[in-house]
């Protein structure tokens, strides 16, 4: 009886090792789709993609030619996991499929006829083409050659028979190896507890990738690299206490780890970095709008991962009692070792050439294609290395203040009237989806859109999607660009501990009173610290918003817009005779849009797309009562005899769920669409006008102080120099006057101009930079 409860425990000690053996290493499962092809009329490119629920999709994109000449067509590397084969076929006007084949490690697992790929009707049609079932062939009439048509297949590629024999593999497999460990362990005893170890960090590895959705992505490779880190980890904390608490501690952590960026992810699309750490308390305090849920998948792997921290409890302990025979000095020996051994894996691990291959790049969806392709400790770890800010290559004061003489030497001539109210605001995910693909009939900011004169609009181009607030506001008020941080930067948590040239500095040196406002906790981005370093004289946060209004109108449970306009409002009445710089922070839109909660459906959202997903029509209902607020704020100083400057921009696009982006995201020319918001500049008097403008946040300084006619210190001269060159300049990509794209700053850093701004930010931020800089000669 005890033999055979030994050899259960071994056969589970080992399974999860040869799961993992076999399935990222010896016998992954990848499947190959062949298209037979008939009758095709033209010569075009047929496109094909993954088509699974992870949003990163698009990077795994293979062409090949669709023409009259094609009989055969192979479609290589799709993942078990995936729900369809999605074609999108170019410049042929008509085609037949005749059949499709499905191959595994090049053995052939399943075929469908022609017939056989249109299930639910003979016919359908949509505006790009019509699918027919001939009986003989899956036909398509393309409408548009030009434009192309798209259509997916959804057929069963791996039959099931294949996936019992697949697991009586490993099965048989862990069996053998089993019975080798137990007639191993009569000759060594620790060995069941040493695998024990293992297996238990391999099970909570597993678990987090399971849920998380990682599982057909994973390299062997990288799977191997996190688990030696983590195994190091286990090593270390057994060392201080006791091996089997090093393995149960490693086995939490890390299942808590995957937990959170579950939810990270599932919430603003990218993993968990090393910035975000600082930001743990912001992220706190605006949880409260989100409803968090675990799937069947999250408690499934949470219930294996309690499973074998039983079998390493029940391990352990007989380790435990094997050790209280020995020595001080070999118990000494063994953690002094087992320390060695952590120290040993973990530099070995962090000088392969794959981990120095691992991508560290600032997109959000290449971040969540590295967490799930590379694994969650090698993503942090790399990005934590690259995290600091290095001195830019030929970086010296000198040259710094060369180029403060050079703009000292330039002579301005200011004209025109100079706005002694400023108002800005920085409104909580306002954007223009219709830039993106959402039916240009939904217009829920009609007054926005009919700002014509003494106006300039347009879409801001920002540094990040979904959240991260700060990092807008960074760029929008200081003229600095994450474009020169590391991956993942929160300036705000990171960089701002002494004064810092701002919007809010320049217009209190120039005897104006500088308040800020926000809704919110204070500390919410570290904005309590921030604020006096950028220059601001008042900060009032959501108590003093309780102690100025007699009521605080609540809309998707956050204080309304409308709050922050009145109390703005009431603050600018209150200093008439001061010249003002008021900014303000809205909460209203942020995400968790799952409820209504008091929002009122806007009508062109009834009207136009009522079957979106409730978040998107959340969403875009918001971004109607913030249009209707900034109407009322605008009409409030339209007739004003004060000269008043009103700018308004979001900070970032929403964070809605993968299904109700897939709705809306349909027409995105660059990446750099899902990362631009809407801003205007408004004056009541006469004052320039500029329509469709793109521009980045980190220029708002410059436009500001242009249109309002002030002076330039030499930090805005710089930043209107770039911007003549290059109007858009952000983390995610650059465009240039010409409306050439580039993918990131790297591309132009040999421009002098560009390693000029470079230079001289960080020198601001980094470094001593004459006060000259900020000062108007």
């Amino acid at each position: 009886m005890k033999q055979a409860a030994r050899g259960i425990i071994s056969f589970f000690v080992v399974l999860p090792i040869v799961f993992v053996l076999f399935f990222f290493w010896l016998m992954p499962v990848k499947y190959e789709v062949v298209l037979h092809t008939d009758n095709i009329e033209g010569e075009g490119i047929c496109t094909t993609c993954f088509c699974n629920p992870v949003s990163f999709s698009p990077f795994y994109q293979t062409s090949f030619y669709f023409g009259s000449e094609l009989t055969r067509a192979t479609v290589v590397g799709y993942l078990y996991n995936t729900d369809h084969v999605a074609l999108d076929i170019s410049n042929v006007s008509q085609f037949d499929i005749t059949g499709i084949d499905v191959y595994i490690w090049r053995i052939p697992v399943k075929h469908y006829d022609g017939n056989q790929i249109l299930t639910s009707t003979d016919r359908f049609e949509t505006d790009k083409g019509v699918f027919i079932n001939t009986g003989e062939a899956f036909h398509v009439d393309v409408k548009d050659p030009d434009e192309g048509v798209a259509f997916n297949i959804h057929k069963e590629m791996i039959p099931l028979v294949f996936w019992i024999i697949y697991f009586a593999v490993v099965v048989i497999a862990a069996i053998l190896l089993a019975l080798l460990v137990n007639s191993l362990s009569a000759r060594w005893a620790s060995l069941p507890f040493v695998l024990a170890g293992v297996s238990g960090i391999i099970v909570a590895i597993l678990a987090g990738q399971f849920f998380c959705g990682s599982l057909p992505f994973v390299d062997f490779i990288y799977f191997l690299l996190n688990f030696l880190l983590l195994y190091a980890l286990s090593l270390a904390v057994g060392a201080l206490a006791r091996p089997w608490i090093g393995t149960i501690t490693t086995m939490g952590f890390t299942v808590f780890w995957y937990i959170a960026n579950y939810f990270v992810i599932a919430l603003r699309g990218k993993p968990i970095m090393p910035a975000d750490l600082k930001a743990a308390g912001t992220a706190a305090e605006v949880m409260g709008g989100y409803v968090f849920r675990p799937t069947w998948q999250m408690l499934l792997g949470v219930f294996a991962v309690i499973l074998y921290a039983v079998l390493i409890v029940i391990q352990g302990r007989k380790s435990d009692s094997e050790m209280r025979k020995w020595s001080s000095v070999k118990k000494v020996i063994f953690r002094v070792c087992s320390v060695a051994a952590a120290a040993v894996i973990i530099l070995v691990s962090i000088h392969t050439s794959a981990f120095e291959n691992l991508e560290s790049f600032a997109w959000d969806a290449v971040l969540q294609k590295s967490f799930h392709q590379e694994g969650i400790v090698l993503t942090f770890l790399k990005h934590a290395l690259n995290s600091r800010v290095k001195e830019p290559e030929g970086y010296s004061k000198e040259t710094i203040n060369e180029y403060l003489t050079e703009y000292q030497n330039q002579t301005q001539k200011t004209s025109g009237v100079q706005p002694t109210n400023i108002i800005m605001v920085m409104n909580e995910a306002f954007s223009d989806l219709r830039t993106v693909g959402l039916d240009e009939r939904v217009d829920v900011m009609p007054f926005i859109d009919s700002l014509d004169e003494n106006t300039i609009e347009g879409r801001l181009h920002v540094g990040v999607f979904g959240g991260g607030t700060c990092n807008t506001e960074f760029e929008g008020l200081t003229g600095n660009s994450l474009a020169f941080l590391s991956t993942g930067a929160y300036p705000y948590t990171e960089n701002i501990t002494d004064d810092l040239f701002s919007l809010a500095r320049y217009f209190k040196d120039h005897g104006y009173l500088t308040e800020a406002f926000h809704a919110n906790e204070p500390q919410n981005w570290n904005r309590n610290m921030v604020y006096p370093f950028l220059g601001f004289d008042i900060f009032n946060s959501i108590k003093d918003y309780v102690n100025a209004l007699e009521e605080i109108p609540f809309l998707h449970a956050y204080p309304a817009d409308r709050a922050d306009y009145a109390f703005i409002e009431q603050v600018s009445e209150e200093n008439r005779d001061t010249p003002r710089f008021l900014f303000t922070v809205t909460v209203q839109n942020h995400s968790g849009y799952e409820k209504w909660e008091n929002v009122e459906e806007a009508e062109s959202v009834k009207e136009f797309v009522p079957n979106l997903y409730q978040d998107s029509r959340t969403y875009l209902s918001l971004v109607k009562a913030s249009d209707d607020a900034v109407k009322q704020l605008v009409e409030t100083y339209k007739d004003s005899d004060e000269p008043t400057m009103i700018i308004f921009f979001g900070d970032h696009q929403p964070g809605l769920p993968v299904i109700a982006q897939s709705e809306i995201y349909s027409d995105t020319a660059s990446y750099l669409d899902y990362y631009t918001s809407k801003f205007f500049i408004w004056t009541n008097y006469e004052s320039e006008s500029m329509h469709d403008a793109d521009v980045s946040a980190n220029y708002l300084p410059y436009l500001i102080m242009k249109q309002g006619h002030f002076p330039l210190p030499p930090y805005v001269q710089m930043l209107e120099e770039v911007y003549e060159k290059y109007p858009v300049l952000s983390a995610m990509g650059l465009i240039d006057a010409d409306g050439e794209i580039y993918g990131s700053v790297a591309e132009v850093l040999d421009d002098p101009l560009i390693r000029k701004y470079q230079n001289i930010q960080y020198a601001n931020l980094f470094d001593e930079l004459d006060p000259a800089w900020f000062t108007v000669s």
